[in-house]
């Protein structure tokens, strides 16, 4: 349970010598516990979960293992790294050793299992503290990174630009998305659609609308398309394709803030931004910087199909890169951003993610770390997901859906959907994509076994009827 917990807290703990993520601590420790098991005469069966998922991960693993090597760098400074960007290695591989450890942790009851949404809900708040103090006190940002990293490193920006006598730019607030997401998965997991119009569970589809809102309000768009994804999976394993008759009113509720902009009332300007690619009278700041960031985006991938993918087409280049590039690069970022600009590289404000392996783009950073072939298998990786997702709702009858298969199914749905579309990166896809891939597995493992025994593993929370014997 101490995975799942951890994996919407993407902060790392800065104070400690190795820099980890909570998450990474996470699975670093039910790893040593399952040692210390061992060394005491507990058996532990290792599994590897379904092999149309792990086959195509351990191939694209073998070319990430492979730039590892050739980089010569172990990534981690307190054990003798030296280079940059090397560090990611170690998360991807850790990455995939947590879908192992979850496959094979032995003793995991469906009960407990059940818990996994609500324990991933209650996740959500260790970042909203340190990202709301740095939200409201800019200033506070840097003091609280020496502990954690999990500050509101858009608003400390702001402040920068301000004081340069640059124009700040709309206040965002990525952990509104965390909390809004986070509010619709729980209340769709555990309160079935179909009693939302009794009395007391009226309440329900406000607070849906509500998560939605919040997503909007992070100030980030890619939140509302994520969240209207999960909110679609999640209803579709409840009541299969009657979700379609709820799209109208999340639609409507959209439209909705959109009409009632610069008419009725004046939307904080990060609500505004979410949505700005909704038609509507939204301010021009707010478009202003919401049309910039999709030019930033076209410009990353021209510059990359132009410059970069023919360098190494097949495996990719990998994580690591010089380190005399990243300090050369922050040197001119925190002096005058458009030094390079005056060098006549049209370019220059999105280089330095390409060559950092930051490009914010789904498609161009697998192509750019992994190549082709990486990019294949990873697709392969992703396909085979989605299919073990739709096998696990198809195979259930809807009253019997448990919320560990609606939280999963969401998840992982809108997690490949969104690498591909919104942008992603291997690390923060697979920390997150593996292990919810692993409870997965554990949770159709249990109810194939309860089905071959005749025994029911009906919710203990709702008066579905027992799962049918096997004829």
């Amino acid at each position: 349970m101490l995975i799942p917990l951890t994996l919407p807290i993407e902060g790392n703990l800065n104070f400690l010598p190795l820099n980890f993520s909570i998450q990474e601590l996470s699975i670093i420790a039910v790893f040593a516990y399952l040692l210390y098991r061992m060394i005491f005469g507990m058996n532990i069966a290792w599994r590897l979960g379904p092999t149309s998922i792990w086959v195509p991960l351990a191939l694209l693993l073998c070319i990430i293992v492979y730039h590892w090597i050739e980089s010569r760098d172990i990534g981690i400074r307190l054990l003798g790294g030296h280079g940059w960007g090397g560090r990611k290695y170690f998360t991807v591989i850790l990455a995939a050793f947590g879908m192992v450890l979850l496959s094979s942790f032995p003793g995991i009851k469906w009960a407990d299992l059940q818990k996994v949404p609500f324990l991933y809900f209650l996740g959500n708040f260790v970042d909203i503290v340190p990202g709301a103090i740095s939200t409201l006190v800019p200033a506070t940002a840097p003091y609280i990174y020496r502990v954690y990293s999990g500050v509101n490193i858009y608003e400390y920006g702001n402040l920068l630009q301000g004081n340069f006598g640059a124009e700040s730019g709309v206040t965002r607030i990525s952990q509104l998305a965390s909390l809004g997401t986070g509010i619709g998965l729980v209340t769709l997991c555990y309160f079935p659609p179909k009693k939302w119009l009794q009395l007391n569970r009226l309440w329900a589809l406000p607070v849906i609308l509500l998560g939605g809102v919040l997503c909007a309000a992070s100030g980030f768009r890619n939140t509302v398309v994520r969240y209207f994804c999960s909110f679609f999976v999640a209803l579709f394993t409840r009541i299969r394709f009657k979700a379609f008759l709820l799209l109208p009113v999340v639609i409507a509720t959209g439209f909705l803030i959109a009409l009632t902009q610069g008419t009725v009332f004046d939307y904080p300007l990060a609500l505004q931004r979410g949505l700005a690619f909704l038609p509507g009278q939204w301010q021009a700041k707010a478009v202003k910087e919401a049309d910039s960031s999709s030019e930033w985006r076209e410009k990353m991938k021209i510059l990359f199909y132009k410059e970069y993918f023919h360098q190494a087409p097949w495996f990719g280049l990998g994580y690591h890169y010089s380190s005399e590039l990243a300090k050369r690069d922050q040197d001119a970022y925190l002096a005058i951003a458009a030094r390079q600009a005056e060098i006549g590289d049209e370019y220059a404000d999105v280089r330095r993610f390409i060559e950092q392996r930051q490009p914010h783009e789904g498609l161009v950073h697998a192509l750019l770390v992994s190549g082709s072939i990486g990019t294949f298998f990873f697709a392969a990786f992703c396909f085979a997901i989605l299919l073990a997702t739709w096998r696990s709702v198809a195979k259930t009858p809807p009253v019997q859906i448990s919320p560990i298969q609606t939280w999963c199914s969401a998840e992982l749905f809108t997690f490949t959907v969104a690498f591909y579309l919104l942008g992603g990166d291997y690390t923060n896809f697979l920390i997150q994509v593996c292990p919810i891939t692993a409870l997965l597995y554990r949770a159709e493992t249990l109810r194939c076994a309860a089905l071959k025994t005749g025994l029911s593993l009906a919710p203990v929370h709702t008066p579905y009827p027992p799962a049918p014997r096997p004829s």
